[in-house]
């Protein structure tokens, strides 16, 4: 089974328009509503991290992963951006960590497309949840770190799970990473 090209991929299926960038704050239209800056207990800089340190040892164990790889990949469709595939020998699952610098979480705010976003956060980060419609079979977030930037999660089984089981674990892989992410930025 894929990793995670039916998440990070195209979720529209045929939509293929650009999303205008985030920003921390801005202004609509009408002079009394703001857009209130996101929520961030850190600046995660992520254009020159590694997604493959993204956990340790230690959390690799806590997550029952034994290896990890490199693995780009196109997940907002601007280009590859650095990607890490952690898994278990042998492989039941994965766990992938993604690091966009040139996207923040508003390209999922606005986009269409056959998934479910739960807006949430994760160890005081805002960040959305993303899970394709009606599936079980893969759980993602995404959270912002930075102005423009975000770190993706995903965790994908190969047993039969429950969404909520899923997105729990995927949470979980997210935590980790943003703990370490934040010592290495």
């Amino acid at each position: 089974m894929g990793c995670t090209n039916q998440i990070g991929g195209n979720p529209g299926g045929g939509d293929s328009g650009t999303t205008p960038p985030v920003t921390s704050a801005s202004t609509s239209s009408g002079s009394s509503s703001k857009v209130p800056p996101p929520v961030r207990p850190a600046v995660i800089k992520v254009d020159a991290l590694d997604p493959c340190k993204a956990l340790t040892v230690d959390q690799m164990n806590q997550l029952g992963v034994a290896k990890n790889k490199r693995s780009d990949n196109d997940l907002v469709k601007k280009g590859d951006v650095p990607v890490c595939l952690y898994t278990p020998n042998p492989a039941r699952f994965s766990y992938e960590v993604g690091l966009i610098p040139n996207e923040g979480v508003g390209y999922w705010r606005k986009g269409s497309g056959n998934v479910d976003r739960k807006e949430t956060q994760v160890s005081g980060f805002d960040a959305i949840r993303i899970n394709l419609s009606g599936q079980s079979d893969a759980c993602s977030f995404w959270v912002d770190v930075a102005d423009g930037q975000m770190v993706y999660v995903n965790f994908l089984p190969i047993d039969d799970m429950t969404l909520d089981q899923v997105c729990e674990k995927a949470k979980k892989g997210t935590e980790l990473a943003l703990a370490t992410l934040k010592t290495l930025a």
